[in-house]
């Protein structure tokens, strides 16, 4: 039976349970039969391809949009709001904060988007193509981007405030399908935001990303938390079912999915313990797996990388070898991969469809350095035999890095502030006319007939917006010198 992959975008990672238990239950009456959570917090369901239609037809009822097939063209907004209140946090990014910046974003971008506290450590914070990262001033955010030709990150010389991250999130959309520069990306954000611009100190200093322990029960205030991980990564109907009412029961509004593949469930009283220790049984859940098994990035229904994972953990415990902190991924896009090790597998020589050849490439993040995507060669075209030795010795090479020499990087702007002055002073030298009543719109006076205020921008008009004189359509108007029509 052929099957199509669906993915259910899940803004930030956040689902209500009675909500995942009636997706869950949707698919399953349909032919699904697992479901699994992929690395950018969405859930992934397969459903056999005659029932994708009446799927579509019955999802509709749900506040959350999905995507199907191999070619995704959206992608889901990843935020670290799972990481509030089990662990440090900066002291202004509150639930709420999160949760507003979310409910204003009405569409998934197509563009890979982040929210992040860089002081947790579960939710990488640098695998989008716009990264908002928390500033130490309150509601204030840092900016880390990369185009479509960069795959390095830019650091933006300026802050953007929370409630201008939705607006930033689609100029930023537009220029990057159009392989904008980044000069031309990082002008046309300080010019959209002008009337807010805020200058930023130097980018934060930025450590080596670690391995967080996203499993098991764990105590943080007066409360619980509960991180459940699946080998396979697939979590079947009955488990989902279970977990999403034991939530109900306990007035657990909401169940939280990892870049992992886990979920995670916050704000569970000691007194029921024992009823979440049950369901774990229950459902032969194991919740004691070691950091070897769960320090992984395998992409999705990839049945070699994970036959290969579990080979080299096993020769990892015959060694009884340390791999703290460090994170391993197989066949990971360098790009969006939060990974400092990468294992390439290369298959060559098929014979009806089986590889005959199979070497490997070992590589690392260049000074696993959070900030760069540039992944250097540690060894090439090996055995399987000798992936194992080798590891080892990159490992070593990263536990020297972070808890030896305690390395920290930053981002370095790519454009100065003074060019950045430059721009908004150049963009002041422009208006916008009405090609058919040479009416001008000049954002540094708006427009009182419509009561639009002084120092609105020409691109924060609604689309509706008329000429004032003769109703021309915004989108007709030219940008023109002012020097041409005789002001400044």
């Amino acid at each position: 039976m052929e099957m199509l992959t669906a993915k259910v975008f899940i803004k930030g990672g956040i689902l209500a349970p009675v909500d995942l238990r009636k997706i869950a239950h949707l698919a399953a009456g349909l032919g699904a039969t697992h479901f699994q959570f992929g690395r950018r917090q969405e859930l992934i369901i397969q459903i056999p391809d005659a029932a994708v239609e009446q799927f579509k037809l019955n999802f509709k009822a749900y506040e959350t949009e999905i995507d199907y097939g191999q070619g995704f063209t959206k992608h889901n907004i990843v935020s670290s709001y799972l990481a509030n209140n089990i662990l440090p946090s900066t002291y202004w990014v509150k639930d709420g904060v999160f949760l507003d910046i979310l409910d204003d974003i009405d569409e998934t971008p197509s563009i890979r988007v982040n929210i992040t506290d860089l002081k947790q450590d579960i939710v990488y914070s640098f695998t989008g193509d716009i990264n908002f990262v928390a500033s130490e001033e309150v509601n204030l955010w840092h900016v880390y981007l990369r185009t479509v030709s960069e795959d390095n990150l830019t650091f933006l010389p300026y802050l953007i405030y929370s409630e201008d991250i939705k607006k930033v999130i689609t100029t930023f959309e537009n220029l990057y399908r159009n392989d904008a520069s980044l000069e031309e990306i990082e002008q046309t954000l300080a010019i959209l935001l002008k009337t807010k611009l805020v200058e930023s100190p130097l980018s934060p200093r930025i450590r080596v990303a670690e391995f967080f322990n996203y499993e098991g029960i764990h105590k943080y205030h007066e409360k619980y938390w509960l991180g459940i991980y699946k080998r396979n990564a697939e979590f079947n109907l009955s488990q989902l079912d279970s977990l999403c009412r034991l939530c109900e029961q306990n007035s657990i509004g909401q169940i939280h999915i990892t870049p992992w593949k886990s979920l995670i469930i916050k704000d569970i009283i000691e007194e029921t313990l024992m009823d979440w220790k049950a369901l774990l049984v229950k459902h032969n859940i194991n919740n004691g797996h070691s950091q070897s098994e769960l320090n992984w990035q395998i992409n999705d229904f990839d049945e070699r990388a994970f036959a290969l994972k579990t080979y080299i953990r096993k020769e990892f415990a015959q060694g009884d070898f340390c791999t703290n902190g460090v994170i391993i991924g197989i066949n990971n896009r360098y790009k969006h991969s939060f990974s400092h090790i990468i294992i390439q597998e290369k298959l060559s020589r098929f014979f009806l469809g089986i590889p005959m050849k199979v070497t490997y490439d070992i590589l690392h993040r260049k000074e696993f350095n959070p900030t760069l995507n540039e992944f250097l060669p540690f060894v090439q075209d090996i055995k399987i035999h000798d992936l194992t030795p080798s590891l080892k010795e990159l490992v070593e090479e990263y536990h020297q890095k972070v808890y030896i020499d305690h390395t920290t990087f930053d981002a370095k702007p790519r454009i100065s502030r003074k060019a950045l002055k430059k721009a908004l002073i150049k963009e002041r030298e422009y208006a916008y006319q009405c090609p058919h009543c040479l009416t001008t719109y000049d954002p540094i006076f708006g427009d009182e007939t419509q009561e639009i205020p002084a120092k609105t921008n020409f691109e924060e008009l609604q689309s509706t917006y008329l000429c004032s004189l003769c109703d021309a359509p915004k989108e007709e108007f030219i940008k023109v010198n002012k020097g041409e029509l005789g002001v400044r």
